[in-house]
């Protein structure tokens, strides 16, 4: 199957898994944990896929387009988020949406594109681009850890402030899983890579 196809073919499953999130969990009221939902697989496989693509392919849209595709991204996922609000009565902050995972899609590709004419030796550079390296343990890590350590220590704290909430969630949890990833790694990369997925 040809990269393109593929993308197109886990747009679709993507998107589809999305659409049937929302109607189980907002129309029908179905009550699932976070953990299920959010760590189902078909619901990121577009991502999965895109890496697996930019891996063997370079990118054929010019950075203008991708700046413009990634922002009309950004303006569905707000305007989605509006929607839910407006839908649901309540403001759950979750990514899932279908225009956040537009806007996340044209993001990588916009941030890969620049590969192609910067690099840097700034340490916060070089985080980053490991960041991306151990993207796909991150994915399959996350979502645990967030559940069961983080947001339950996040809670003690009894920060008010929402913005300053989702933060400590953000950085915590991202901290966590590059800490197991980087010593998981360091035990045996091959064993690691093998049955864990990073």
């Amino acid at each position: 199957m040809g990269g393109g196809k593929a993308l197109i073919y886990s747009g679709l499953v993507n998107f589809g898994s999305v659409v049937i999130l929302f109607i189980l969990t907002n129309v029908l009221n179905f009550s699932i944990p976070l953990v299920v939902y959010a760590g189902f697989f078909p619901v990121w496989i577009v991502f999965f896929v895109e890496g697996l693509y930019l891996g063997k392919n370079k990118i054929q849209l010019s950075t203008r387009k991708l700046i413009i595709f990634t922002i009309l991204g950004l303006l569905v996922s707000v305007s989605e988020t509006y929607f839910n609000i407006w839908y649901t009565g309540r403001f759950t902050g979750l990514g899932i949406k279908t225009g956040a995972f537009i806007y996340s899609f044209f993001a990588i590709l916009l941030l890969f594109s620049f590969n192609k004419y910067y690099t840097s030796n700034s340490i916060v550079w070089k985080f980053l681009v490991y960041i991306g390296k151990i993207s796909f343990g991150i994915y399959l890590l996350h979502m645990y850890l967030l559940s069961f350590i983080v947001r339950p220590a996040v809670v003690q704290l009894n920060i008010e402030d929402y913005f300053l909430n989702q933060m400590m969630l953000v950085i915590l949890t991202t901290m966590s899983c590059v800490i197991i990833i980087y010593f998981s790694r360091k035990v045996s990369l091959k064993h690691v890579s093998k049955y864990l997925g990073f």
